[in-house]
């Protein structure tokens, strides 16, 4: 609103600069009214496409002119970014590493800095990992704030009456529907101090405060939580609870001894709240004792302690990290560290001098700990509880706060609430010193390319083989092709029996690697990539390359058998990365009874890719009993599938898909057994994907005309496809299978190809299988006729099951619609596998259909085939012009 161009210009240069380029910008003019800053909005919007401009007629106030922009918003996340401010050009890129480390997380947030007027960056603000109840004294999350699109329209996006605070009381709505926070310890972000920011004045919009206490207090309601908050100004808030807990005060001679006296105490009393009293003087005031315990008695608190004082007044210590105290010295009414001092907060430990702790919790938990303090508060921890400081709660010790000795013994030295560039020895929240790297000699790399011999021009459908390898103890485990814009991971630890014969220094004989892709036309610069299991890059060779040009189209008889099977059936990086467009599937007729479905999903160590796999069945608007079997993962896959079981999670802790919560009607059909729901699951050692998916299967139950599936644990199902593929076999009961196109992702599920599938053809099935298995369903009466898969296949199953299939006279329908995503990268089964037992598989099955040796040239001048691949190229030619073949 009325920005001062020079701000936005570099506002929005600081997005365009971004080394992330999967971005788009939503611009919303809040009624400006200057004609200066609409032209400048739209002449940038003119020269990138990513840029897009709304402008309001009248001024709405910025939760307004937010919700516009989060309705315009088309990415799977949205990044908040005022005006005025400036975001760091690795910002999106950090977001996007941290995602697809933790594809589960629904909210992220940077640390940040200010910027003055005349560009000096000023006044680092460096926070801790997602601390609830600091966030209920003090909106530390603040710049930058990325949210998952999904639970950002659940949530309700922003609400006018708390504009001034409005990201903040958003931000508490946001934590109603998901705890999936995570917290990247990097400045990404710069908060512009210009007039009229509170960036450079606190409460320069006036009711700031009072509007924090109502955003907390409805907050609060929402939640069941009876505290009242009670405002300091400056925008800090305590909350007040009006009742106390039961409560014992427990003796013990000293810290050692503190977790045996809580031992002793939680087996005789009765109370809710212990609280162990282990310092001089043994004593805490009663309006202290009743914050304590009332905190301590939330179901996520584990220990709590109030702020230690020393016998002159200061701060002797309020939490800990490791064995330090934290603000040891500081002036007990001073704020601390952005309130750290003033509002109640999560903390990595505390000591054993003063603590308040559920009873319960000590019954279950310390029952086989000694006195083992630190794996008390450990252990705490790990069952999800925060340990936190009580900022109303003040004991004052005997000790002097000359006196550096901690109390108590040492505590776990976690770094989650005391940001890893603090210096940990001092606990003050001074930085820690700066020790340069050591430089290390460089690992020994050989390396020999096969295949192009000729590196100067090449075709656009590249075929690289070679080997490399490095020193023992450190493989090579990732190889890529970077040009223009595509990156073409290949395949690692392909059998090469020659280089181990013919050179005594190679590790091992699995040296081998192959990269296959389509190459963008016209003149580059190429890098070859390695990557190493310490997770370094080394560059193997970089060159000037020239692509030749395709002038005749696929479709009316350019290329030969090669190039169209690599561009209409990719399964490497066909174009550069972009977001998964929507299917847009046809209204189904009404009232027509629908099929239910049984789905599985056979997994193994695929945490990464999981979560998206089961909310992409999980989330759809169909009858769908899930199945999911794990081969006895060690990625944390075995807890991730425990989240969704069991009956539907309340409303403010939802576990759908993006963490938003579902819909009323969702909800009851979930309760009614109609909805997609996970029926079972298993963590458990197998044979592989084959025995695993035998074993869910038999899990399920169905009558001959319900549908069946499986979704491998890395690909996922487009929204809406098990709708329409329900309604298509009702209004189908004589089509026995059915699939359709497949859209190719990456390893952050950015879409990077398309298959593009003619209508079914019985012989071109015999020559290959064309059917992209994650789109594949079919009636459990043809399944039950052909037996099931069979589990003696580990690569080529699906194409075995199919072919049985279509031996036994199913009919076999391909649909003209986008189904599900398979996504590539270089741990997945197709491209690990595919040279090794994938190859012997599919020659096997080609003699077997034929009854005879199949050499691969027949396939290359098979006629039918070639006319196959043609349609497809057509078909991929009408879509680029808005046609949909059928």
């Amino acid at each position: 609103y009325k920005t001062p161009e020079s701000y936005l210009r570099a506002c929005i240069g600081s997005v365009q600069a971004q080394c992330h380029p999967h971005w788009e910008l939503c611009l919303v003019d809040d009624g400006s009214g200057l004609s200066s800053l609409t032209d400048t909005l739209h002449r940038l919007a003119a020269t990138d496409p990513r840029i897009r401009v709304q402008t309001r007629e009248n001024n709405g106030g910025i939760s307004r002119a937010t919700n516009d922009a989060l309705a315009m918003a088309q990415g799977e996340f949205v990044v908040l970014l005022d005006h005025d401010d400036l975001l760091r050009p690795h910002a999106l890129a950090e977001f996007a590493r941290r995602l697809a480390r933790e594809p589960e997380l629904d909210a992220l947030y940077s640390d940040e800095d200010k910027i003055t007027a005349d560009g000096k960056r000023v006044i680092p603000f460096l926070k801790p990992d997602y601390s609830p109840e600091f966030l209920l004294g003090v909106m530390y999350i603040g710049h930058a704030l990325g949210v998952r699109t999904t639970v950002a329209r659940a949530a309700g996006g922003f609400d006018p009456a708390f504009d001034g605070v409005q990201d903040y009381e958003f931000f508490l709505r946001v934590t109603e529907r998901t705890s999936r926070i995570g917290h990247i310890p990097r400045i990404l972000y710069h908060w512009r101090q210009s007039p009229g920011s509170s960036a450079l004045q606190g409460n320069v919009k006036g009711d700031m405060d009072q509007k924090q206490a109502q955003a907390v207090q409805a907050h609060l309601r929402r939640r069941g939580d009876r505290r009242t908050t009670r405002s300091f100004g400056g925008h800090r808030l305590r909350l007040e609870s009006p009742l106390s807990p039961s409560t014992e005060i427990v003796h013990a001679a000293d810290p050692a001894s503190a977790l045996l006296a809580l031992r002793t105490a939680a087996g005789t009393s009765s109370t809710e709240v212990l609280v162990l009293l282990s310092a001089e003087p043994r004593k805490i005031p009663e309006a202290g004792l009743a914050d304590l315990a009332a905190l301590a008695a939330l179901p996520d608190s584990g220990c709590v302690a109030p702020v230690l004082l020393s016998a002159e007044g200061r701060v002797y210590e309020s939490g800990r990290v490791g064995s330090v105290s934290i603000m040891h010295g500081f002036h007990a009414e001073s704020d601390g560290y952005h309130g750290s001092l003033r509002c109640n907060r999560e903390v990595d430990a505390v000591s054993p001098a003063c603590i308040a702790v559920r009873r319960m919790l000590v019954k279950e938990v310390a029952e086989s700990l000694g006195d083992d303090w630190p794996g008390f508060c450990t252990r705490l921890r790990s069952r999800g509880l925060y340990h936190r400081v009580c900022a109303s709660a003040r004991v004052q010790l005997s000790a002097s706060s000359k006196d550096t000795t901690s109390p108590g013994t040492p505590a776990p030295g976690a770094r989650e609430f005391y940001h890893p560039q603090f210096d940990s020895q001092n606990g003050d929240y001074t930085l820690a010193p700066c020790v340069p790297d050591r430089a290390s000699p460089e690992d020994p790399l050989q390396f020999y390319i096969d295949q192009p011999a000729e590196w100067d021009v090449l075709p656009r459908c590249l075929i690289s083989r070679g080997w490399c390898f490095s020193e023992p103890g450190n493989p090579i485990t990732e190889i890529r092709l970077r040009i223009a814009d595509l990156t073409l991971s290949g395949v690692v630890g392909l059998s090469r029996a020659d280089v181990l014969a013919a050179r005594p220094d190679t590790p091992d004989e699995f040296t081998g690697f192959e990269i296959r892709g389509t190459l963008p036309a016209g003149r580059h610069q190429m890098r070859l990539e390695v990557r190493f299991a310490d997770d370094t890059w080394r560059l193997l060779m970089t060159r000037s390359v020239t692509v030749q040009r395709q002038f005749l189209p696929l479709w009316l008889g350019g290329g030969h058998w090669m190039e169209l099977m690599f561009f209409q059936m990719p399964a490497h990086m066909d174009y550069p990365a972009r977001p998964v467009r929507p299917e847009k599937f046809p209204a189904a007729q009404a009232n027509t009874p629908r099929p239910k479905f049984s789905i599985v999903t056979p997994s193994y160590n695929q945490a990464r890719f999981l979560l998206e796999t089961m909310r992409s069945v999980l989330e759809q608007d169909a009858a769908v009993a899930y199945v999911v079997q794990d081969g006895g993962s060690t990625d944390g896959s075995k807890a991730l599938i425990a989240r969704f079981a069991g009956p539907p999670p309340p409303i403010h802790h939802a576990q759908g898909y993006g963490g938003a919560r579902p819909d009323a009607s969702r909800q009851a059909r979930r309760t009614e057994g109609g909805g997609a729901r996970l029926v079972a699951w298993e963590s458990a050692p197998d044979n592989g994907q084959a025995d695993a998916i035998v074993r869910a299967f038999a899990k399920t139950t169905g009558g001959a005309d319900d549908i069946m599936a499986w979704i491998n644990s890395d690909d996922f199902y487009m929204p809406g496809t098990l709708a329409y593929v329900a309604a298509y076999f009702a209004e189908h009961p004589d089509v026995d299978v059915v699939y359709g196109h497949r859209v190719v992702v990456n390893d952050e599920s950015q879409e990077i190809g398309r298959w593009f599938l003619p209508k079914h053809d019985p012989e071109v099935l015999r020559l290959n299988d064309f059917v992209p298995q994650e789109t594949l369903f079919w009636r459990r009466r043809i399944w039950d006729k052909v037996g099931g898969i069979d589990p003696s296949f580990k690569f080529a199953l699906d194409w075995d099951l199919l072919l049985r299939f279509q031996a036994a006279g199913a009919r076999i329908v391909r649909v003209p619609r986008f189904l599900a995503c398979f996504r590539v990268h270089p741990a997945q089964k197709t491209s690990a596998r595919m040279h090794d037992v994938g190859q012997k598989e599919i020659t096997l099955l080609r003699e077997r259909t034929h009854g005879r040796p199949f050499p691969p040239h027949e396939l290359e001048r098979n006629s039918r085939l070639l006319g196959y691949l043609r349609r497809s190229a057509f078909i991929e030619f009408l879509w680029k012009l808005g046609l949909r073949a059928p």
